[in-house]
């Protein structure tokens, strides 16, 4: 991505939304999409990581293992979320685009439009796009969706746990549940992750070894053909 993601950018692209904010930090944070990020826009970060927080705290798909990259980030289009117990969103980018102040009626400004543009490169190619990453950034992923959610919680939420239970519960991330914290800690994360900064050489070297984390027995030479290296 060519431009820094601030904290204004990721507030008016959520519109202050604290629960889509939250479910946006919970994703890329719980979940290993870095992996993903040079291959997409920022308005498809966003929307697949709420997208997969929730999946990841519902059922999963029982064929979730069959999935080719595409069809498991196409499984986001067709999952409602529930904001409330009687209302629902139609999928995670539709409550993005009700909120998001960069569209043609919201209230960015054209600079801040097109500084929004840059971060959002691609067009309507993501099956191609997606085609692009290694075969393992798709099992970490599927592998971390089958696993135990992070448990976010405030520092009151753990004092009351700890004083309840008098037990460590691994696990936990301690947040500030605002939307100042959210939209800082969103633009870190995203920002210390590879993108257009680094060279190509860079960003395999960083993407092998977040793979070898995930899988100890991986043949560096077996992923570097699968992401496409000689």
């Amino acid at each position: 991505m060519p431009a820094t993601i601030t904290p204004s950018v990721i507030e008016r692209m959520c519109g202050s939304d604290r629960k889509l904010l939250r479910y946006f930090h919970h994703g890329i944070f719980d979940l290993p999409l870095a992996p993903f990020y040079p291959q997409l826009n920022l308005e498809e970060i966003a929307g697949f990581a709420v997208g997969f927080w929730d999946l990841k705290n519902k059922s999963k798909p029982e064929n979730l293992d069959t999935l080719s990259t595409y069809q498991l980030f196409a499984v986001t289009y067709d999952q409602p979320i529930a904001l409330s117990p009687s209302f629902q969103v139609k999928n995670a980018f539709h409550w993005l685009n009700t909120r998001n102040q960069f569209k043609e009626n919201g209230s960015a400004t054209d600079r801040q439009k097109k500084k929004y543009q840059q971060l959002n490169p691609y067009g309507r190619d993501l099956e191609q796009r997606l085609e692009k990453v290694a075969y393992w950034a798709t099992e970490m992923l599927k592998q971390s969706l089958q696993e135990e959610p992070t448990k976010f919680i405030t520092e009151q939420e753990y004092d009351t746990r700890r004083i309840l239970t008098r037990e460590y519960e691994p696990n936990i991330v301690i947040v500030t549940n605002s939307v100042d914290y959210y939209t800082r800690e969103i633009s870190r994360k995203l920002n210390i992750h590879p993108s257009s900064r680094i060279t190509p050489e860079e960003l395999q070297q960083i993407l092998l070894a977040e793979a070898q984390n995930y899988f100890p027995g991986l043949n560096p030479e077996e992923a570097k053909k699968a992401y496409g290296k000689d």
